[in-house]
Order: C-alpha cells, then structure tokens, then sequence
C-alpha cells in the first residue's frame, strides 16, 4: 500500500487531475508543459520540505501518465525520483488528438491538427507535437511501469505499447 512505502521512505505523487481545480473558474489552461513543471516542483518540495532522503515515484493516469512519461526525461529532475507509474498514458497530444479526431469525424485528422497546432500555440504557447513520450523515453535512467487494459475506450493500448518499445 501507499502507506507501506511511505513508511520505506518512498512518496507516490501523482500528477494530472489532481492539480485541477474542479468546479472553479479556470481563466488559464493548463497544458502537459505545466504539468512537467508541477511534478518538478512537487518533488522538489517533498525533498526540501519532507524529508532530503525521500524516494519520489511519480505516478499518473490518461494525461497524468504521458505527463509523468515525458517528465521521466527532463534534466531538471531531482535524482530522488527513482521510477515512474504511467497508467493509460497517451504517447503525445497529437495523437490522443489526431485518434479522437478520426473516432468522431472518420475524416483524416492531419488538417484539423495543424488548425489546432496554430490554436494551442496562440492559447498556450505550446506545439501540439513538442511532447512525445517516445522521445523521451529512450533515454529515461529508471523503472516506468506501464499499464493499460484493452477495454480503455479513449486511449488506444497501442500508444502504451508504443511507448513501452521506445524504452526497449
């Protein structure tokens, strides 16, 4: 349990949602690059305010995964974390975009893509292809730990699958 490993000196912080203020007025969006920067944040906290020693596993689901997935690869990350729970994560926003586009319109996703490429870097200052898990992946220097069932509806088990071979 969560609880067991805290004892063991290890943190479970889980990413995506759970920085959302749910029922508020949100004047910003928050977007995967806020995420990064929350997770950094946040673990950084937990060793400078908790405990120095701490063991940080960073734990998310749907966005929260690929956000923890594409996190695992930046420079910025303190050494104490020491894995990743990625739970049906999606392996870039173009993606889980270009899919949900195809899924409702049967039409080809490419045009409605660059539309809300222009969109997101107006609104937010971010490329819908600037995060990919996959690139970051081959990289990451610890255990990620991938799930996703064949039932999920939203995000396809192959961008896990995807995922998972660019760690191999």
């Amino acid at each position: 349990t969560k609880d067991d490993l805290f004892l063991k000196g290890i943190s479970l912080l889980p990413n995506g949602d759970c920085f959302m203020e749910r029922g508020k007025n949100i004047d910003k969006i928050k977007w995967t690059k806020d995420y990064i920067l929350d997770s950094i944040t946040a673990s950084n906290f937990i060793i400078q305010e908790i405990d120095l020693n701490s063991k940080i596993i960073l734990t998310g689901i749907s966005m929260g995964a690929s956000t923890v997935m594409i996190t695992a690869g930046n420079e910025s990350l303190p050494k104490n974390v020491i894995g990743v729970i990625a739970d049906c994560g999606y392996t870039s926003p173009a993606d889980i975009l270009a899919t949900i586009f195809r899924r409702v319109t049967r039409l080809p996703a490419i045009p409605a893509l660059f539309v809300t490429d222009i969109l997101a870097r107006f609104l937010a200052g971010v490329s819908i292809w600037k995060y990919d898990s996959r690139k970051v992946l081959r990289e990451c220097k610890f255990p990620i730990l991938m799930i996703h069932g064949k039932s999920d509806t939203f995000v396809p088990c192959k961008m896990t699958q995807d995922a998972y071979e660019a760690c191999t």
